[in-house]
């Protein structure tokens, strides 16, 4: 939409997602090491280490490929997947947008019939709700809705900071309880297409609380604008990866905070994930994400330049 390329577009979402990747790698392998040299001798481990640097481990319904070293990772997986889909799916959803709803809803559901028939051995925890197919789904409402408020922006009703308020609270409880629902009525005789309704089929409802609180004109939206909860949502990335390891460190060495209540034991943990999320986002996120993209213009600048002294010269 702002006249980048789809490689200005993919070349920018890897730059923000894959070196914080690496660098939980890095630190899953020192926070067990020695035991984690293991990663590097065995067969299955290593097939399964470079599927997750390559963001591909979603790909394959094993779980030591897609819930192997940092399990979170399989849903960055999943990520890249949806963003090398992204420039189709929103020139489609502008042109036939119900077409390409139905279509891919379609093509979905019947893949998550199909996978467990063609591949019996697929594991129940990747169909159930670790798979990059149902979530798909969930992707695909968050186009849509993109989309939409971008349309019809101008269109917000004038409504007073209360009455905001009152929208985003429901927005939000509406949301939750969706997900409940969905939770406890996921069931179907096809174990595939139960986990695309326990995981994605709440995703519109969630998508509505988004576009509420896009709007920013109540009490939620001003609250999570704040520089403490923006710098914290900065975070929440790097949060995301590493707090998994430190849980898996704490459960190891749990002994030694026994004596600990289970509060303060609680507290450490998240303090210890707090401070590595902040040190992963400024001295690795951050400076990787604008190193890579920086690389990346310039050679495409050369490229340009390189091309126009061609033609001058022909």
């Amino acid at each position: 939409m702002r006249g980048r390329s789809w490689a200005d577009f993919f070349v920018a979402r890897f730059a923000r997602i894959w070196p914080a990747h690496i660098a939980s790698l890095i630190l899953l392998f020192l926070a067990f090491w020695p035991w984690s040299e293991v990663y590097f001798t065995t067969t299955l481990y290593v097939q399964s280490l470079v599927l997750n640097i390559g963001l591909l481990q979603d790909w394959f319904p094993v779980l030591d490929f897609y819930g192997g070293y940092n399990s979170v990772s399989w849903s960055l997986s999943a990520e890249m997947f949806f963003y090398a889909l992204f420039p189709f799916l929103v020139a489609s959803a502008i042109r036939r947008p119900v077409l390409l709803f139905i279509g891919t809803t379609a093509i979905i559901s019947g893949s998550l019939v199909a996978i467990p028939m063609i591949f019996p051995w697929a594991d129940v925890g990747w169909l159930k709700s670790m798979n990059l197919v149902a979530g798909l789904f969930s992707f695909l409402v968050g186009v849509f809705a993109g989309l939409q408020q971008k349309r019809y922006k101008h269109l917000t009703p004038r409504l007073g900071y209360f009455t905001w308020s009152v929208v985003e609270v429901a927005g939000v409880v509406f949301a939750l309880s969706a997900n409940a629902y969905m939770s406890e009525h996921s069931r179907t005789p096809y174990i595939g297409l139960s986990g695309l309704l326990h995981g994605n089929a709440a995703a519109p409802a969630y998508a509505l609380m988004i576009v509420i609180l896009s709007v920013s004109r109540g009490c939620l939206s001003r609250f999570l604008s704040s520089n403490v909860m923006v710098y914290l949502g900065e975070v929440s990335f790097a949060f995301y990866l590493v707090h998994q390891i430190v849980i898996r460190c704490y459960v190891e060495r749990v002994d030694v905070l026994k004596h600990w209540p289970q509060s303060v034991q609680f507290l450490v943990v998240a303090a210890v994930s707090l401070l590595l999320s902040m040190a992963m986002m400024h001295l690795v996120e951050r400076p990787a994400r604008a190193g890579i993209v920086r690389a990346w213009k310039s050679r495409h600048s050369f490229q340009m330049t390189a091309s126009g002294d061609n033609r001058s010269q022909s």
